[in-house]
């Protein structure tokens, strides 16, 4: 679900009735979903102004989540996240809002990479939601644990030669389909890891390109991995060779959707790899996507196969020597 989306599905799970301002909120939201940005904040302040203005906590909340939205829908996260949390304070007394509330703060800090406060704010929602509307615990539930599948790689430390213990483990700069995963010209080195993480750890594969940003996976750093061909829960990262593609290994998250596989970028700018069997089911796929991603571009690969050769255990973002 994109930006425009998850506020549309966060304003629609609003109760709202009755409130100070609920017109002006009605059209601001109308404009945010035609992406009349300039219209949709004027109504939205309006709003917040009337509420803030008569000392209508509630009404004061939703005009905050209005606002929120738009900056949200936007691609303003941080601003949105802001408003999402100014609007807790207004909904002391209504704790499904309040819930909703969370779970906004939850989206946008997953996009903006501050998985802490991912967490917490899902633990937040479930929380005040339990014992007060199952359905939607379920459906926030169901939410929470894919994200707690497709957390990004943990941040290491280097390990220095000075230090006792540790292995040796090799970093690969290049996985090509047909080639032994550590042929000896696809070792550009050796990376020192502690002796419980290279348990997990095989190799140490290098990172190029930007296409993981929002998982905090930059250029250049060295993702830790388990050597596994196996299919992994979705959501986790993974290395994977597309049959048909010319490139070498990608690194993307990785959904199985029945008909399809979804290698996923963690970039909005990047398109989503889809692999399918057969091309027959192509536009029907192509029809699905537009709906729950109408601003992403598809990368169709009919007739292949996705070949997994690593799940990411790990991060490292320091000098290797």
């Amino acid at each position: 679900m994109d930006s425009l989306g998850q506020s549309t599905d966060i304003i629609e799970k609003l109760t709202c009735t009755d409130c100070v301002g609920q017109e002006l909120n009605a059209q601001a939201d109308h404009y945010r979903r035609q992406q009349m940005w300039d219209d949709a904040l004027e109504l939205a302040q309006i709003s917040f102004d009337l509420c803030r203005q008569g000392n209508h906590m509630r009404s004061l909340g939703i005009a905050q989540m209005q606002l929120g939205a738009i900056h949200h829908a936007r691609g303003a996260l941080r601003e949105a996240a802001r408003l999402y949390e100014d609007s807790l304070d207004s909904f002391v007394y209504d704790r499904r809002n309040r819930s909703i509330a969370w779970l906004a703060i939850a989206r946008t800090k997953q996009k903006l990479g501050e998985w802490k406060s991912v967490i917490e704010a899902y633990q937040f929602s479930l929380e005040i939601l339990k014992g007060l509307d199952q359905d939607m615990y379920s459906e926030i539930l169901g939410e929470y644990q894919q994200v707690i599948h497709s957390l990004p790689p943990k941040t290491l430390p280097l390990l220095s030669q000075s230090e006792k213990g540790g292995k040796e483990i090799p970093i690969v700069a290049r996985v090509a389909a047909g080639e032994p995963l550590l042929a000896e010209e696809n070792i550009e080195g050796q990376i020192l890891v502690d002796d419980e993480l290279a348990e997990q750890a095989d190799f140490a594969l290098r990172v190029e390109g930007d296409s993981m940003v929002e998982a905090t996976i930059l250029d250049g750093d060295l993702v830790l991995m388990q050597q596994r061909t196996d299919p992994p829960p979705n959501g986790r990262i993974v290395a994977a060779t597309v049959t048909q593609m010319d490139t070498e290994s990608t690194l993307k998250r990785f959904y199985d959707e029945g008909d399809h596989t979804r290698l996923e970028p963690a970039n909005d700018d990047y398109p989503f790899i889809i692999i399918t069997a057969d091309a027959r089911i192509e536009n029907d796929i192509r029809t699905r996507y537009k709906k729950s991603h109408p601003k992403r571009h598809l990368q169709f690969y009919s007739g292949a196969v996705a070949q997994i050769s690593g799940w990411a255990i790990a991060l490292i973002r320091e000098d290797i020597r």
